[in-house]
C-alpha cells in the first residue's frame, strides 16, 4: 500500500525495475548450459586446451574475459593442466577482491549479478546476453541512469517485442535504436565527469544492438574498466583467508545423552516509543491533528516480507521527489507509528542521507513491527526542524514461512545490482537486485515501467520449477479525455527462485511508455497459480506525465 502525503490516501504498492533493462521479464532463467559446452569446444588458440576442464576453457571464453589484461591473457594460454588453472582463476578474482584476506569477494558477487542480469535481459538468439555489446557495456560499465529508445512499434497492447512497426514492415532508414545515458552520479571514476551517452542499433531489427559511437573510444573505456577492477596487482599468490575458529568434534556418547533444549530464535529488538528529540515529538502531535500539510510532498510504500528463517519485516520508503528540493545529506529521519487503540508502538530517530533514484530520492528501512493495523508518520528533518512528513496507513497481513502467498504489487522505473551481499532484512533487495518503488507513482513517457511481485511458496513440478501464468489489463484516461484499454492474454511468465530464500520466487515484467499519452491509468494482475489452481489479483493506478519530475 502507498499513501500520498498531500491527501493521504493509500493503495497497494508495486516494486518495478529501472528502465535501463531491456526485454519484459525481470528473471529469465540463466543460460543454457549445453551452449556452454558448446563454446568450450569451439575454444582455439589455447596450447593446453585438452588439459583444463570444459568449464574453465568456457570461463576464460565467457564474460570473464572482458577484465583480462594482455599479461593474463598471456599467461592463461600457457596453461597447462586443470590444476594451473585452478590457481590462476582464483588469483585472477583475489587480485580483484576488495579485501582478499576475507571470505567472500564483493566485486565478483557484483560482476556475476551483472552477467547474470545481461544473460536475462539482452540475449540475441542463441547468444548469451553477457556476450552481447549491450551486456558488455552492461558489465563493464554498469547499469545506465536511463535509455532513451527510439523507432519501436507502436504500442497497442501492453506486450512488446516487435522491433518492425504494426504492420510488420521494416523501415530499413530508421531502424530500432537505444541510447544509454549514464548522468554524473552513475559514471565510474575512470570515465571521466561528464555525462555519458552510448548508443545502440539494430540495423535488421532482429534484437541484434550494435555499439555505433563514434565519439566514444570503446576499446580505451573497456581498458581502463579492467584495469580499475584490479585492486591488489602486487599478488602472486592467494592470501590466506582468516577463518573462524572450527567447531569442536562431536564425541560418541558412551550413554544415552541428556534431553537437548533448543534455544528460541532471539527476539526482534524493541522499538523505542519516545523521542529523543521535543520539537519532531511536538511536529508529528501537530501533523496529526492538521487536516492538510504544511510540508513539502513526499510518499510512503511498504510491504510485508519474511525472511528464510521466519522473521516477519516490513520495509518502509520514503520518497521524495526532485520538485521539494530538499538537501540530501546531514538530515534525520524520524516519525511514529500508532496500533489502532492510537497507542505508540515504535518512535524513531536517525541520521540520513537520501539516496538518488533517477531524478528524484529516497530513504528506506525495515522496521520489526507485527501484522496489524497501524498508522504510520515519517518525516525528514535539518537541525529539528521538520522538512517533509507523510502519513499512511499500513494494513500488515500476516505470513508464514509456508503458506502460500503474492506480495503487493510494486512499480519502479529503477534498480540496480547490489555492491554487497543483501542481509535477509534488507529492503526491497531481492536476489542481489534492488529496487527502487516509484513512491509517488508518477512516470514520464520515456520511462520503461516495471512492476514486480514476489510469490511465496507456489506450486513445483517434479524439477521444482513453479508454472505461473500473468495476465495484465490497463485502462485509463489521458489528459484529453480519452479513455484508453489495454489487454495482455494470460500467458506463462517466469519464477525465479530468490537466493537464499527458499519457496520465494520473483516474478516481474516491463512496459514501456513511449505509446502512452499522458493521464492517470491503472494496472489489474491476475496471476495463476497453474500448479496449486490458486489465483491471486493485485490493482494499482498510477500517472504518467509528459516530463520527468512533473
Amino acid at each position: 500500500m502507498r499513501t500520498r502525503s498531500e491527501g493521504n490516501s493509500s493503495g497497494k504498492m508495486r516494486l518495478t525495475f529501472g528502465e535501463y533493462v531491456e526485454g519484459r521479464t525481470i528473471y529469465m532463467k540463466i543460460r543454457n548450459s549445453m551452449l556452454a559446452v558448446v563454446c568450450a569446444l569451439l575454444i582455439s588458440g589455447i596450447a593446453a586446451a585438452a588439459s583444463i576442464t570444459p568449464e574453465q576453457a568456457a570461463w576464460a571464453k565467457g564474460p570473464a574475459q572482458y577484465l583480462m589484461t594482455k599479461h593474463e591473457m598471456d599467461q592463461w594460454k600457457s596453461i597447462k593442466s586443470e590444476e594451473e588453472a585452478n590457481r590462476f582463476i582464483d588469483l585472477f578474482w583475489a587480485k580483484r577482491n576488495p579485501d582478499p584476506t576475507k571470505p567472500g569477494n564483493a566485486f565478483r558477487d557484483r560482476f556475476e549479478a551483472l552477467v547474470k542480469y545481461a544473460d536475462e535481459h539482452f540475449g540475441h538468439q542463441k547468444l548469451p546476453g553477457s556476450m552481447t555489446e549491450r551486456g558488455k557495456v552492461f558489465i563493464l560499465i554498469g547499469p545506465p541512469s536511463r535509455v532513451a529508445k527510439t523507432n519501436t512499434e507502436t504500442i497497442s497492447t501492453v506486450q512488446s517485442g516487435s522491433l518492425k512497426d504494426v504492420e510488420g514492415n521494416l523501415n530499413e532508414d530508421n531502424p530500432p535504436a537505444e541510447t544509454w545515458i549514464y548522468e554524473t552520479d552513475h559514471i565510474p571514476a575512470y570515465a571521466g565527469n561528464q555525462e555519458l551517452r552510448i548508443n545502440f542499433v539494430d540495423q535488421f531489427a532482429n534484437g541484434d544492438f550494435k555499439l555505433t559511437n563514434s565519439r566514444t573510444n570503446f576499446t580505451d573505456l573497456f581498458k581502463k574498466s579492467a584495469s580499475a577492477a584490479i585492486l591488489h596487482p602486487e599478488l602472486t599468490a592467494v592470501p590466506q583467508v582468516a577463518m573462524a575458529p572450527a567447531a569442536p568434534t562431536m564425541q560418541a556418547p558412551s550413554q544415552a545423552a541428556p534431553a537437548v533444549t533448543v534455544a528460541p530464535p532471539p527476539a526482534a529488538p524493541a522499538l523505542s516509543t519516545q523521542f529523543k528529540t521535543e520539537s519532531l515529538k511536538t511536529a508529528v502531535s501537530e501533523f496529526n491533528a492538521a487536516k492538510t500539510s504544511p510540508y513539502k510532498p513526499s510518499y510512503v510504500t511498504y510491504g510485508e516480507f519474511i525472511t528464510s528463517s521466519g522473521e516477519y519485516f516490513v520495509p518502509v520508503e520514503l520518497y521524495v521527489p526532485a520538485s521539494a528540493a530538499l538537501p540530501s545529506e546531514n538530515l534525520t529521519f524520524f516519525g511514529q507509528i500508532q496500533d489502532k487503540d492510537g497507542n505508540p508502538v515504535a518512535v524513531f530517530e536517525e541520521p540520513a542521507t537520501l539516496q538518488q533514484s533517477k531524478y528524484d530520492w529516497y530513504y528506506d528501512k525495515s522496521l520489526p513491527l507485527q501484522p496489524g493495523k497501524y498508522v504510520g508518520v515519517f518525516g525528514l528533518a535539518s537541525d529539528g526542524k521538520p522538512l517533509t512528513m507523510s502519513r499512511a496507513e499500513l494494513n500488515l497481513d500476516p505470513l508464514t514461512g509456508t503458506d502460500p502467498s503474492m506480495s503487493r504489487l510494486i512499480l519502479s522505473n529503477n534498480l540496480f545490482a547490489l555492491a554487497e551481499a543483501q542481509k535477509p532484512d534488507d529492503p526491497y533487495a531481492f536476489g542481489g537486485i534492488k529496487v527502487v518503488p516509484k513512491g509517488d507513482l508518477t512516470f514520464h513517457s520515456s520511462d520503461e515501467l516495471w512492476y514486480f511481485f514476489e510469490l511465496r511458496n507456489p506450486g513445483v513440478d517434479e524439477s521444482g520449477n513453479p508454472k505461473v501464468q500473468v495476465k495484465v489489463d490497463v485502462q485509463g484516461t489521458t489528459a484529453k479525455g480519452k479513455k484508453v484499454k489495454m489487454s495482455a492474454p494470460m500467458s506463462p511468465a517466469n519464477a525465479e527462485l530468490l537466493k537464499g530464500v527458499p519457496g520465494h520466487y520473483a516474478v516481474g515484467s516491463s512496459i514501456p511508455l513511449g505509446g502512452f499519452e499522458p493521464g492517470d491509468y491503472s494496472m489489474k494482475l491476475t496471476v495463476k497459480d497453474s500448479l496449486k489452481s490458486q489465483t491471486y489479483t493485485r490493482e494499482q493506478a498510477f500517472k504518467i506525465t509528459a516530463e520527468a519530475g512533473k
